[in-house]
């Protein structure tokens, strides 16, 4: 049994030492666009919720203004065409903006930094760092 140290050229380690940085590399390179990706789906979500938000808006207008301002005016409540409008606006307001907030929430939820790259990149180089200083 041969129990002597076996010793490789520098120019066959070096050439591992990139192979391998090589491959952590691209590691590194895949774990960030997957991040990158369910972060932008998390935003299109809630561009989404806003695109939904403005379009309720407009049909809340247009199908309240119509109705709702009419029935108030002759349900004889004393409340004239202007208030029965302002009544009308406000609620179609208040919906508008609690699905604006939805969508603002669901977009500040989105983060776009890879986290879990950057702490695999400080990892790496911690750990090279570590392996360059011990001799």
């Amino acid at each position: 049994m041969n129990t002597e140290p076996r010793f490789r050229p520098i120019s066959s380690l070096l050439s591992d030492a990139l192979t391998t940085a090589s491959e952590l590399a691209q590691s590194e390179a895949k774990l960030a666009r997957a991040e990158m990706m369910a972060g932008l789906r998390r935003a299109a979500f809630g561009l989404a919720l806003c695109a939904i938000a403005v379009a309720l808006l407009a049909i809340a207008l247009n199908l309240m203004a119509g109705s709702a301002v009419a029935v108030l005016v002759e349900a004889d409540l004393g409340i004239g065409p202007a208030a029965a409008a302002a009544i009308v606006a406000g609620g179609a307001a208040l919906l508008a903006a609690l699905l604006a907030f939805a969508g603002k929430r669901a977009l500040s939820d989105a983060t776009l930094t890879p986290r879990r790259t950057a702490e695999n990149l400080r990892r790496d180089a911690r750990m090279l760092t570590e392996a360059l200083t011990d001799d």
